[in-house]
């Protein structure tokens, strides 16, 4: 961005104007850099100022936050941090305690030494929970002409982060997306370990598919899929 400064000067006599000069200095260029903010992991927001190669205009920077899509004004909102030293660069910082799947909104205020602020914007949607997938999961034949299928689980170790485990069938050798096809179950007690569940009433001979959709505290959905043919 160029921005130009005009002096004009006003000689005056008898409250007639005699004279108008107007002096324009040398264009004065203003190099932003580059402000950007990613999500993280559980509940982070990495963010990034990128300061240019000329740094002499620059005063402070401040980083502020606003939940949600409406980005803040400067000095409005939750200030994340002032940056008065711009030896490190990129600048990048961790935003840390944010709710995952939020979005938040961003704004890197720049005071420069022509006494005015520069700004620049970003949004990003804070990180989610991701669980850990089962150590295993399958779909066995309960036998020839019982049209009974087991769904087998074995969890992992930790399962700090799961909310629920929901698992649909289909009649199909292709697995169904996550809520399609029919709910057999809806795990949220993850003991015993490993567990077979029984899903009975299947047509025979045919292919069953089967999809178990692991629920984070977050909301963030993990599949993963098993198949069994019945005889």
């Amino acid at each position: 961005m160029k921005l130009k400064v005009v002096y004009s000067f006003f000689l005056f006599t008898a409250g007639i104007c005699l004279l108008l000069i107007s002096y324009s200095c040398n264009d004065v260029v203003f190099d932003f850099g580059s402000f950007y903010v990613t999500s993280g992991q559980q509940g982070n927001i990495s963010i990034t100022m990128k300061f240019p190669s000329d740094i002499s205009n620059y005063k402070t920077v401040s980083i502020y936050r606003l939940e949600g899509s409406t980005v803040p004004k400067c000095g409005e909102g939750v200030l994340v941090k002032e940056i008065t030293d711009f030896s490190t660069n990129p600048f990048v910082q961790t935003d840390t305690g944010l709710t995952s799947g939020a979005i938040y909104s961003y704004r890197a205020c720049i005071a420069t030494s022509f006494n005015y602020v520069v700004s620049m914007t970003s949004s990003s949607e804070a990180g989610h929970i991701i669980p850990e997938y089962l150590t295993s999961f399958t779909a066995t034949s309960g036998g020839v002409g019982t049209g009974i299928i087991s769904i087998n689980l074995d969890y992992p170790a930790d399962t700090s982060t799961y909310q629920s485990i929901s698992i649909y069938r289909l009649e199909s050798k292709i697995a169904p997306t996550c809520g399609a096809g029919t709910l057999v179950t809806t795990v949220t007690s993850y003991t015993p370990d490993p567990i077979s569940i029984p899903d009975s009433g299947l047509n025979f001979p045919s292919a069953y598919s089967y999809t178990a959709c692991i629920k984070s505290l977050s909301g963030y959905i993990l599949p993963m899929t098993a198949y069994c043919e019945l005889q």
